[in-house]
């Protein structure tokens, strides 16, 4: 049986983000209430609310900058045993961390659709962690006289 840890690190310079840039200068803003799954309130965030743009002819303009950075660390630990008896098995557990600048997911970029991203921050699409596993069997066949 062996045992295994192995850490992981990746790191994305300049990425490409896409903000509208036909949006007119929000001059209304909302408050949003966000809640738990009881309905109560824990935090209340201020957003511009866009109801006009530059050119009304022309929607969506989405513009592309190279200004996002991310960081991706991770280890995985994992057991194997190795084919023996019929049987070989390997487990995997993947605890990671994944931050960015402000990459979301979406069509038109950011949140806030004028602004390009500046906070750093634990990405919005994650999976911390993670476990898997395998394992191979084989049979061995009956072995008679030859024909």
């Amino acid at each position: 049986m062996s045992v295994s840890a192995t850490y992981l690190f990746s790191r994305g310079l300049r990425l490409p983000v896409f903000v509208d840039t036909n949006l007119a200068p929000a001059h209304d803003y909302q408050d949003l209430d966000v809640t738990d799954a009881n309905g109560v309130t824990l935090q209340q965030v201020t957003v511009p609310f866009y109801t006009s743009r530059i050119d009304n002819a022309a929607g969506i303009i989405l513009t592309g900058f190279s200004t996002l950075n991310s960081w991706y660390h991770g280890v995985v630990f994992s057991v194997r045993k190795p084919f023996s008896n019929g049987i070989e098995l390997l487990a995997n557990y993947t605890l990671s961390k994944a931050i960015d600048n402000g990459q979301v997911i979406g069509t038109n970029g950011t949140f806030n659709g004028t602004d390009t991203p500046w906070i750093r921050g634990i990405r919005s699409r994650k999976t911390p962690c993670r476990i898997l596993t395998s394992d191979t069997a084989s049979s061995q066949p009956l072995l008679g006289p030859a024909i």
